[in-house]
């Protein structure tokens, strides 16, 4: 969450293709959300993380 916060403040976090890959490759099966024991909604997030690269590729 403190990278997606960060990124979208146009923050330089340290993102590289180890970071992004995964996140552009999930297919939003929702299984993390299942598995996370905190209850966090990771599928939602990287929905949004998507659309945060995607945004900044586009400029």
């Amino acid at each position: 969450m403190l990278i997606e916060n960060g990124f979208g403040q146009g923050k330089d976090v340290g993102l590289d293709s180890d970071v992004i890959n995964p996140i552009m490759t999930c297919l939003h099966c929702a299984a993390c959300d299942t598995q996370c024991p905190a209850g966090i909604r990771i599928a939602d997030a990287i929905h949004s993380f998507k659309a945060i690269i995607l945004e900044a590729m586009l400029k």
